[in-house]
């Protein structure tokens, strides 16, 4: 297998800037700056050879060269880490102006895949960019290493014109840099990177001697590790190892007698104290359990809490079950159930769940007073086990009644002991969530609304999810300013940073629907960048379905169909499996995008028979009848969108009714776009308002104001819409023989269409169906009825019949009866999209 080469860096905006800044009159050259690894030397030898390609005579050289020395004519391009001290004619000449700085941070993503596609030629999977992505973070050198290891054992592989990985990326050709960096060191920098990757996050503080005793002074093999930038410190002075395949690295590399000391070690600060459990402690924590060592109740606890946090279910439930085993006194039994409930409902095995649940329940009884108010840690266990019983109940009967039944049940409990119990009140939030996950988005609203204020961190979840309720309300816009409203209360009340998975998600998808995918991937940044200093984790297969949801928004096929069964694949693999569905709901819709509609209906079938989970950003029931409207207007029948439409409207869901009626508007139905514009008072969000400005200039049969609509779509970032209503603009100006307008939209249309990476196509997409009463006037237009003829057999009015052949024409791209009648005979209507 042919290596890659490594000859660009992927980054085309800094080489732009430096070449630039060579060419500069007043120039002396560039100094390139940037943390270890970050591929400063890549770039300058980039940026050496273009500007010699380009006539400029440079001097690549270190920053000790004094400026005197170099040779008339030549620009210096220099290299340097971020706060490295300069030789004064270098940082005169810096803060002079005359040697510009490049300062680069690690790629961001998008970079990320540029580089891999000019050094593998062909682009990377989304599967493999992900992989790469969350091992590297950006670092360059760190992603030459584990491409160069995974090419030479055919981890990764090219497979149909892209690049993917198919195991594990093995380690031992970054290990070799690693000990290249490590050289120059005593073994105890080595072994402080052992011992910060076996327990990271590590607090600066608990850097220990070997024997577990008092902190060792460890400020020189820190600094180092620091220098060569294989360990960051965050605000809270918690060290890890940077980037993560560092850490994995380390730690499969780290020899089994070192791990076990390590873990010894952890064990033994978290046994002596009352440290808070991060989620790099529960190996040590495991380890014990393994060699027979006792946890304690509390520690066991967090423990498992923490567990269930980061989706390590099987943890949590090995340590909550085995304390529970060992445990004499109930006060902790009730709790631990709980967690090892809540871990086996996540691991689907909901019998087990239910089974802790019981004997949760039995010993809780035992514990609560006859009469009085509740104590209050009695109240928070039974609002817990109540809370934790509805989600099996409601996983297991897949019937939201039987969730509000149980939390009712405890409801009543509890306000018969308190009239003004928390704890009830926060039932009450729970059953927003059982409404939402029903599909009685409506009432999950009306119920939010009388939910008094919650605390953290079911406030968070709560109103996460009545943000994605708001979106299927037609209220994206409301939903992305009251989480963001929420957050900044939150951090004014109680300091907290207010960032969740699910906060982030819903935050994701509110922009998305409202503002477009070009503002939902800038907002996304910001998870990103949290992501990056873990106080929140975004699941690998998250990431998937945010870009498959993008990829359909924007309409990428391929793009698309990659990240979605990447999604898929990942969450069967690793989970979480609460958002199966979604992954297979994209599949299906990637399927259908790209016109394959036998995997699209075997994708949505595959959906349709899955159990269903709690993750739904759109009741599955209703999220197969979109995917209906969306296959048959992929296959050319008449698509079901009004009857679809109505039942949403029925039910107050305008936004999912907007979505349909769009779809119909865009394949140019007359009725949904009237029915869409009557929608505009139920409706907020740049999107619906695009959507709606399409409609009616639709109706209106306005070709320049379509026009402009492509581009508005087109800043939207909804690039397959833009090129639909640019064709349209076209067909409607050649039809009006507006012929400089017309070549507008077909460049236009030609345009967008590239960028999506299909083929221009004729002007108006010949995938669209013709309707049953359009089917029926072109059969009369074919046996040569005149419109009055065919108005007074349909029972229409002449203007109506007119309209319907108008909307015919733009559908089919013609001109004329003679040429409806050859199109319509032919099929044209009813080929797939």
């Amino acid at each position: 297998m042919r290596g890659a080469n490594w000859a660009a860096s992927g980054r085309t905006r800094e080489k732009d800037a430096a070449l630039a800044a060579l060419t500069a009159a007043e120039s002396a050259g560039i100094l390139i700056t940037g943390p270890p690894g970050v591929g400063k030397s890549r770039l300058a030898d980039d940026v050496a050879r273009a500007a010699e390609s380009a006539g400029v005579a440079v001097l690549r050289t270190s920053p000790a060269t004094a400026l005197s020395a170099v040779p008339a004519g030549r620009r210096l391009i220099l290299t340097a880490r971020h706060g490295a001290t300069l030789p004064p004619d270098i940082a005169r000449a810096v803060a002079e102006g005359r040697l510009a700085v490049i300062a680069l941070a690690p790629l961001d993503r998008a970079q990320l895949v540029s580089a891999l596609t000019a050094a593998l030629g062909d682009p990377p999977s989304a599967r493999l960019t992900g992989t790469l992505w969350r091992a590297t973070r950006g670092v360059f050198a760190v992603l030459v290493a584990l491409v160069d290891a995974g090419l030479q054992t055919g981890a990764i592989i090219r497979s149909g014109g892209t690049w993917d990985i198919q195991s594990d990326l093995d380690p031992v050709t970054l290990s070799t840099r690693i000990d290249a960096e490590l050289a120059a060191f005593g073994p105890e920098v080595r072994l402080l990177l052992e011992r910060i990757a076996a327990t990271e996050p590590m607090p600066a503080g608990d850097l220990l001697s070997d024997d577990g005793g008092t902190p060792a002074p460890a400020t020189a093999p820190v600094q180092h590790l620091l220098t060569l930038g294989l360990i960051a410190a965050d605000e809270a002075g918690l060290l890890r190892t940077t980037p993560p395949a560092v850490g994995d690295c380390v730690r499969r590399t780290t020899s089994p007698d070192r791990r076990e000391a390590f873990h010894r070690e952890v064990f033994g600060r978290l046994v002596r104290g009352d440290t808070v459990v991060a989620p790099g402690d529960i190996p040590a924590l495991l380890w014990a359990l393994r060699t027979g060592r006792a946890i304690p109740a509390s520690l066991a606890l967090t423990a498992a809490t923490v567990a269930n946090g980061v989706h390590r279910y099987t943890a949590a439930l090995t340590i909550a079950t085995a304390r529970v085993a060992a445990e004499e006194s109930s006060d902790a039994v009730v709790p631990l159930l709980v967690q090892a409930a809540m871990a086996a409902r996540l691991l689907a095995r909901l019998e087990d769940a239910t089974l802790h649940l019981d004997v949760a329940e039995r010993e809780l009884r035992a514990r609560t007073p006859p009469s009085g108010t509740l104590p209050a840690d009695v109240a928070e266990l039974w609002v817990d086990l109540t809370a934790a019983r509805a989600d099996v109940v409601h996983a297991r009967t897949r019937d939201v009644d039987a969730a509000f039944e149980v939390l009712d049940q405890a409801i009543a409990l509890l306000r018969a002991r308190d009239e003004d119990s928390p704890g009830a009140r926060a039932l009450r939030g729970h059953r927003v969530l059982h409404a939402a996950y029903g599909g009685r988005f409506a009432q999950a609203h009306d119920d939010h609304a009388r939910v008094r204020p919650l605390a953290s961190p079911l406030r968070q979840r709560v109103d996460a999810i009545h943000a994605l309720v708001l979106v299927q309300l037609g209220r994206p816009a409301q939903a992305a300013d009251a989480l963001l409203a929420a957050a900044r209360e939150s951090r004014h009340l109680d300091g907290s940073a207010w960032v969740t998975e699910e906060v982030s998600a819903a935050r994701f998808l509110a922009v998305l629907r409202s503002s477009g995918v070009s503002a939902a991937v800038r907002d996304a940044a910001g998870s990103l960048a949290r992501h990056h200093a873990d106080t929140v984790r975004l699941d690998d297969a998250m990431h998937r379905i945010a870009e498959a949801e993008v990829a359909l928004a924007s309409g990428h096929a391929a793009t698309a169909l990659n990240a979605a069964r990447d999604a898929v694949l990942t969450l069967r693999t690793e989970g979480p499996a609460d958002f199966l569905p979604r992954g297979l709901s994209q599949l299906a819709e990637a399927f259908a995008l790209r016109g394959d509609l036998a995997q699209a209906r075997a994708a949505a079938q595959e959906y349709a028979a899955h159990p269903g989970t709690d993750n739904f950003v759109l009741h599955p029931d209703d999220e197969i009848s979109l995917l209906t409207v969306e296959l048959a207007g992929s296959g050319g029948a008449p698509a079901p969108a009004l009857a679809l439409a109505e039942r949403f409207e029925q039910r107050s869901l305008f936004g999912a009714a907007a979505r349909a009626l769009h779809l119909a508007v865009r394949t140019g139905d007359a009725e949904a776009a009237s029915r869409l514009a009557a929608l505009s008072p139920h409706l907020d969000g740049d999107v619906h308002t695009a959507q709606i400005g399409h409609a009616e200039l639709f109706l209106a049969d306005d070709d320049a104001g379509l026009l402009q609509m492509s581009g508005r779509m087109q800043e939207l970032g909804l690039i397959a819409v833009a090129a639909d209503v640019a064709a349209q603009s076209e067909t409607a100006a050649r039809r009006r023989r507006h012929e400089d307008l017309a070549a507008e939209a077909a460049h236009r249309r030609t345009m967008l269409r590239a960028l999506l990476g299909e083929p221009a196509g004729p002007a108006q997409p010949n995938a669209v169906p013709l309707t049953k009463r359009e089917r029926e006037i072109a059969a009369m237009v074919a046996v040569g009825l005149s419109n009055r003829d065919i108005a007074a057999a349909l029972v229409l009015s002449v203007r109506t019949v007119e309209g319907h052949l108008g909307r015919m024409y733009t559908k089919l791209g013609v001109s004329g009866r003679s040429a409806l009648s050859g199109a319509a005979g032919t099929g044209v209507g009813t080929a797939a999209r």
